[in-house]
């Protein structure tokens, strides 16, 4: 640093050029761009500080020198002195010496010549008679970062990223969660992914909690501890009152309230967190901080290790907590008042001791969120991901936060990072974070730089740094303008090198914009990976660039969270949302960037055709893709897959087709919810949705690496740890008996002695039943029993008076026909395309040839023909779906969308009537030229029917917004389906809807004489049950996802299976069900494992009970089967049930299972 004298009697271009700031510099169109001396003062001043630079040490030695690992290091400096000394080197933290010698001194130098096989590592260098505290710490560091070994042995992998706050599960509390994570490792190992990548998890703002941007943090060096799962913390489960907190009406409505809705209100979830926080940290400060408690053992040696940065990052929280509640202006420490600005100074000291709780509850919080964040890693590896998680370090922070209080003098405060004008931001990027002072991080030995990196390569496999060109310059922006500042890119890339190796922690640098040659050549050299979204990989003419010629050091992506999703990007929607919030400088920047993306489709369609990878019935033509389609999103990521980059990354929001981006720079969130948006598909569901498992799919067959990890069976639990009913009270739930009316009768039973409710089917049933058994969706409550809110508080109240719940769940069969299985009507409209075709035992061969990949509906009152004549089957337009559907009375059946062509073709188009409309017209003949195009539903290839599904949806939203749009097309829908709906007393003019419905995938058929032909099992012979294939395993987990996630939550007890002899094979069934009920069961905390019922018709009996020898009596309607499944005969699948059983005219409305009350 100049000394003052020195500064004085130089220009301030020679004084900013001395301290590596640009007074000139080339811009991103290659104009070189003159700095004014009104930006070079300010960087300087900035720099500078009071121009009082630290004292030099003994003989002039250097703080810090960065050699190379298996190179000779000599220590040189210049020097006036002409004394001799004897140095010293050990190694830091352990003390013991590596080698000693005698200072080399030459005409105005001195050389400290080391040996020359130094491991990596940190030392320590003295001089003999320098003051104790004065030293150069010498850095060892490796050539290279940290690779995967089976990368650098040609295996490519890929992952998927997330924001973890966009994470939703059934049991969230309004945002996603470290035990979200967790789960979302598990539906990621189960596909094959080798990591999964996260927006910066550094701590924010607790008394801000809506400043939600994680590139702005409060320090980078603390978690977030908004991201705990307190469900799960062990304090929970020992503190009544936080118990009790939880469990309350209250709270539960809050948490649902949060959980459902569509953005995180991150004030509601901390304000939640904090309140069970607080008590849990009451509970742990009373009965386990103590020495000689595992626990607190644990904190306590945490609280000593982390003290100069965790503890001093508390000691900001408390502080800042204490004053904001005096003053809700103080924003932070810039704030405050002047006392407290300085961290070491007497008052700050003052509160620390007379506020040591509320500075340990701080700390404690990040010591939990540490071991929670350390636990998923953990089991991202044990789950056979070869990274784990893949973290994000912000290039800055916030000025107002604990990293610039604690460490002020290390930053340049007064200017902030940002980036010069660029075509994304015409007028620059000003990111509002104060810069590191280069020459002052480098007095600090870089400790400041090597605490960040080991704060957040602790718990990951891998890490990303945010604008990579920081380790080599940054651009410094003020009031005034901005320039370049210089950064020692090789001293900091040695520092990087050594502590990737030892956290074993690969580097991903972000290295997008205006990135220098040499800062591309040394992340090659380094082995750090560059970062290659899609949408910047263009060839010269502004073509997509071939996967082959891509860089292979680096992670592929399609996007950012910066930039529009997929499908986003393929509908305009980024351009179209700029021009809304007035992003663009002027209407020609905005029609210039939608005229550029008109080229940018049909050159994406271009690079798919190439690669042979343009999805089934798509032309380069974007027209004949209207929307972004599955079989479009997993073409994109095989082109991905095919490059040679080591890392692919999916996100999330591609694989669920969101529309809207994460955050859109340049915005506020009271302009645009940057940073908020949660996923539209729960954690639990992801696993079985089909376009996870559609695009995985993709992705192994282009990538090498870990295979799909398999479920490995669990052990089952010993039965004396069953929790086995005393007495049970049987409650038939409809809508004369919801949950709000048991709610009210808990207390009654109890004081009973009933132990466990024994509850009827509550799943979406049809509406009206009585009984519940004719289930239409296992994701949903019955309505006419109660909402979610209704269920949680009969739940609760069961918990409160320590009664467990029984539940009667019903695998075998589901209710069908009619207008209300979304299931069903899926295979009505596809048929053997559909992803439910197998769901239900059909016979998609029988006997007779006509009926082929058809299923037979016994559902007319009359013959067929009387019925289409008589104009009771009619066909109908659903606007909002945008889907035609034939009706008759109370039954919906969907059309094929390969026939809406035939359905339009029944009168000609209008004819436009202006230029405008000759455009509708277009896109509505290309639509049709689409649904013509799909794949048909006998098609044998699993890519042809999942392309027919996911597409006909598409193009029917499709449909929808042009009809609501266009005036002239639902008046052409309109009068085409009147025609071919006929007029009674013309048989001739049925001709065109018989000819229609004789095409779709089922026949319609009178009820009374096609009982023999129906090609679908059926509970008994009623043929609105038809029986689902329980031995598969998606039938399995989508059926029975609600019920054990009630159980993981601790709703249930147990469950009753109401005719398990009716399936495939009841024993596999079973051997399937008790892992899986075990496994939410430990998810939620509890020992004691569910006790499953199993049941069939049968005669009355009584039973004892194999555990406490207790009498249960069962009516005649049914019996309890304590025999193991084993006992039962297997039955094979059958298209009804054999003569003889029970006609469904006797089937209850109600089972009893009744004890007394006292055994």
């Amino acid at each position: 640093m100049n000394a003052p004298g020195e500064r004085g009697s130089l220009s301030i271009a020679e004084q900013a050029r001395r301290l590596g700031v640009a007074d000139r510099y080339h811009g991103f169109w290659g104009k070189e761009e003159i700095v004014s001396e009104a930006v070079l003062e300010r960087a300087v001043q900035a720099m500078s500080g009071d121009g009082h630079g630290a004292p030099p040490q003994h003989f002039g030695l250097p703080v810090v020198q960065v050699a190379r690992e298996g190179e000779s290091a000599v220590v040189r400096w210049s020097s006036h002195d002409s004394g001799g000394a004897r140095w010293r080197l050990v190694v830091e933290d352990k003390g013991f010496e590596v080698a000693s010698g005698e200072l080399q001194r030459s005409y105005q130098e001195a050389a400290i010549v080391l040996p020359p096989a130094l491991a990596a590592g940190y030392y320590r260098l003295t001089l003999e008679g320098a003051p104790a505290h004065e030293h150069c710490r010498l850095i060892v560091a490796p050539r290279h970062c940290h690779v995967a070994p089976a990368l650098q042995q040609g295996e490519r992998w890929w992952g998927c990223t997330i924001q973890l706050y966009a994470l939703r599960s059934s049991r969230d509390w309004g945002i996603g969660d470290f035990g979200d994570l967790r789960r979302l490792c598990d539906a990621a190992a189960h596909q094959g992914a080798s990591f999964i990548g996260l927006s910066p998890l550094h701590a924010l703002f607790p008394h801000n909690p809506a400043a939600a941007s994680p590139y702005s943090p409060s320090s980078r060096k603390a978690l977030n501890p908004i991201y705990l799962d307190v469900q799960t913390l062990v304090d929970l489960g020992g503190c009544e009152e936080a118990v009790q907190k939880v469990q309350s009406e209250g709270f539960q409505e809050r948490l649902q309230a949060l959980r459902e809705a569509e953005m995180v209100d991150y004030e509601g979830v901390a304000q939640a967190k904090l309140e069970v926080l607080r008590i849990l940290w009451r509970h742990f400060e009373q009965h386990e901080l103590d020495k000689d408690r595992s626990r607190g053992a644990h904190f306590l040696a945490y609280m000593r290790e982390r003290e100069q940065t965790i503890g001093r990052h508390a000691l900001f929280e408390a502080l800042q907590d204490h004053l904001f509640a005096q003053d809700p202006n103080v924003w932070g420490w810039p704030a405050w008042p002047e006392e407290y600005r300085d961290p070491s100074g007497p008052a700050v000291k003052a509160f620390q001791e007379r506020s040591t709780s509320a500075v340990r509850f701080r700390f404690w919080l990040q010591w939990l969120s540490e071991v929670q964040l350390e636990s998923c890693q953990r089991y991202a590896r044990t789950r056979g991901m070869g990274i784990g998680l893949y973290c994000d370090l912000a290039v800055g922070v916030n000025g107002g936060g604990a990293e610039t209080w604690v460490e002020h003098e290390l930053f340049a405060l007064g200017m902030h990072a940002g980036a010069p004008p660029d075509p994304l931001a015409p007028t620059g990027q000003d990111w509002g974070l104060p810069p590191w002072s280069p020459q002052r991080l480098r007095q600090a030995r870089y400790q400041p730089f090597i605490d960040t990196l080991r704060a957040n390569m602790r718990h990951c496999g891998a890490l990303r740094l945010d604008h990579v060109m920081a380790l080599m310059r940054l651009y410094w922006t003020g009031p005034d303008g901005g320039t370049y500042v210089e950064y020692p890119l090789e001293e900091l890339m040695g520092v990087l090198a050594l502590e990737s190796q030892r956290h074993q922690c690969m580097v991903i640098g972000e290295d997008l914009g205006n990135v220098a040659p040499r800062m591309r050549d040394a992340m090659r050299e380094g082995n750090l990976l560059s970062y290659r979204p899609l949408l910047f990989e263009r060839e010269e003419d502004g073509g997509f660039r071939r996967p082959s010629q891509w860089q292979p050091k680096a992670l592929a992506v399609v996007s950012t969270h910066d930039l529009p999703t997929l499908r986003g990007f393929w509908m305009g929607e980024d351009i179209e949302l700029a021009g809304k919030l007035e992003l663009y400088p002027d209407q020609a920047a905005h029609e210039g960037q939608v005229l550029n993306r008109a080229q940018d489709r049909a050159r994406l369609l271009l690079a798919l055709q190439r690669e042979d990878l343009l999805p089934e019935g798509t032309t380069v033509q974007p027209t004949s893709l209207p929307d972004a389609t599955q079989p479009l999103v997993d073409a994109v990521y095989a082109f991905l897959a095919r490059t040679p980059c080591w890392l692919v990354g999916v996100q999330l929001e591609d694989v669920t087709g969101q529309m809207l981006q994460v955050n859109v720079p340049g915005t506020t969130e009271d302009r645009f919810p940057n940073w908020r948006r949660k996923l539209s598909v729960t954690v639990e569901g992801l696993g079985s949705d089909a376009r996870w498992a559609s695009l995985a799919a993709v992705l192994r067959a282009e990538r090498s690496g870990p295979k799909p990890l398999a479920t490995a069976p669990l052990e089952l639990p010993a039965l004396a740890t069953a929790n086995v009913p005393c007495a049970t009270y049987r409650v038939q739930f409809h809508e004369g008996c919801t949950f709000e009316h048991i709610t009210q009768a808990i207390p009654y039973l109890k004081a009973l002695g009933v132990s466990h409710l024994y509850s009827s089917p509550y799943l979406r049933a049809r509406p009206g039943s009585t009984h519940g058994y004719d289930i239409i969706d296992h994701g949903q409550l019955n309505p006419e029993v109660g909402d979610e809110l209704a269920h949680s508080k009969m739940c609760q109240a069961l918990r409160r008076n320590g009664m467990g719940q029984i539940l009667d769940i019903v695998p075998n069969h589901m209710g069908v026909l009619e207008a209300d299985n979304a299931w069903w009507l899926d295979v009505l409209e596809h048929g053997r395309a559909s992803s439910h075709a197998e769901t239900f035992d059909i016979e998609w061969t029988p006997a007779q040839p006509e009926m082929a990949g058809r299923v037979l509906l016994p559902v007319l009152g009359d013959h067929f023909g009387k019925v289409l004549e008589a104009g009771e089957l009619q066909l109908h337009f659903d606007p909002e779906p945008g889907e035609f559907v034939l009706r008759y009375w109370d039954h919906r059946f969907p059309v094929d969308p390969r026939s809406y062509p035939e359905i339009l073709s029944a009168l000609p188009a209008p004819p436009a009537r202006d230029d405008s409309e000759g455009d509708s017209h277009a896109v509505v003949a290309a639509l049709l030229d689409a649904f013509g195009r799909l794949p048909a539903r006998d098609d044998a290839g699993e890519d042809a029917r999942r392309s027919r599904v996911r597409d006909s949806t598409v193009y029917k939203r499709q449909l929808a917004r042009l009809a609501s749009r266009h005036e002239w097309l639902s008046r052409w829908i309109e009068a085409c389906v009147q025609r071919l709906n006929g007029q009674p007393g013309e048989p001739a003019s049925f001709d065109a809807l018989e000819q229609l419905v004789s095409t779709q995938a089922y026949r319609l058929a009178d009820w009374r004489v096609a009982s023999d032909d129906v090609n679908y099992r059926r509970f008994f012979d009623v043929n609105t049950l038809a029986g689902l294939r329980m031995e598969r395993q998606e039938v399995f987990e989508a059926t029975h996802r609600k019920v054990l996630h009630w159980l993981q939550d601790g709703l249930l007890t147990g469950l009753r299976i109401d005719h398990p002899d009716g399936l495939s094979d009841p024993l596999a069934y079973f051997e399937q069900l008790s892992p899986a009920m075990r496994r939410r069961r430990k998810w939620s905390g509890t020992s004691r494992a569910p006790c499953t019922w199993w049941w069939r018709r049968s005669s009355p009996s009584t039973r004892r009970c194999p555990r406490t020898g207790r009498c249960t009596a069962t009516p005649a309607t049914a019996s309890a089967a304590w025999s193991t499944a084993s006992s039962w005969r297997r039955r094979t699948r059958k298209r009804c049930w054999p003569p003889g059983r029970p006609s469904p005219a006797t089937r209850p409305t109600s089972t009893s299972c009744c004890t007394s009350a006292r055994s």
